[in-house]
């Protein structure tokens, strides 16, 4: 081998031991790359919509100091803040209405408003009660003065004396249904004074059945007396309990 091709074959060799660190230095700097991408970029799942189930493990107790962190659909971003909207009213904390305008839809927020009138009715008692609700209320009685007597009548042992009480009590009781459907239809407003809806089915409907005002007092009614913050409280819970049912 003449001096030459000793040159040319030291060369080459040089050549190799230079190269080799420099593409194991480019690999080094790739792996660590792909490692600092794997630590901190969001798994491939975070990129789908999160479920019920998941949202309210992921934030449970804690959701009022959770940061929305990579993507969320907007069902489940509604899950999150009505949360802690919900857990901000039940701690006293005030909530904006426009807060509450930006996460409820527009019904929902026609609730709060609707409900709270509904609060003011019940405070107001006789004095601003409708002549119609009155009307109802005395075919109501009536129907419980029958449904009274037809008792007594049956514990004696006069059948069909109390048959004809019980017998005048469902007239009364069909008769009282019939005004509440045609009164609600004439008057939208009308149902604002009623703790519950009017029955469909008027051929047998029980006592117990029929809607009371929302200004009476006795264990028969099915409204209670809240504060602002309270009806507040109730639209967002029911709001967010149909987003989890997934009724919304």
């Amino acid at each position: 081998m003449d001096e030459q091709e000793k040159k040319a074959l030291l060369n080459q060799i040089r050549a190799r031991s230079v190269s080799k660190p420099e593409v194991q230095d480019v690999n080094e700097a790739e792996s660590q790359s792909n490692k600092q991408r794997r630590r901190w970029q969001p798994k491939q799942d975070n990129n789908a919509p999160l479920s019920a189930e998941e949202v309210t493990k992921q934030f449970g107790s804690y959701i009022r100091n959770v940061k929305l962190v990579g993507p969320i659909d907007k069902r489940n971003r509604r899950i999150v803040e009505l949360a802690q909207i919900e857990q901000k009213l039940r701690d006293g904390e005030h909530v904006q209405n426009r807060t509450l305008q930006t996460w409820l839809t527009e019904a929902e927020y026609a609730e709060i408003d609707e409900a709270w009138q509904q609060q003011q009715r019940m405070r107001s008692g006789s004095k601003s009660k409708p002549n119609s609700i009155k009307d109802y209320e005395a075919m109501l009685k009536r129907a419980q003065f029958y449904d009274g007597k037809a008792a007594g009548e049956q514990e004696r042992g006069h059948v069909e004396a109390a048959n004809r009480s019980y017998l005048a009590r469902q007239n009364e009781l069909c008769a009282a249904v019939i005004y509440l459907q045609e009164r609600s239809k004439s008057d939208p407003a009308f149902i604002t004074w009623l703790d519950r809806s009017i029955p469909a089915d008027i051929t047998n409907v029980q006592l117990s059945d029929m809607p009371r005002s929302i200004t009476s007092i006795g264990k028969d009614v099915r409204v209670q007396r809240l504060s602002k913050s309270e009806v507040k409280t109730a639209v967002v819970q029911a709001a967010l309990q149909r987003l989890m049912n997934g009724t919304d």
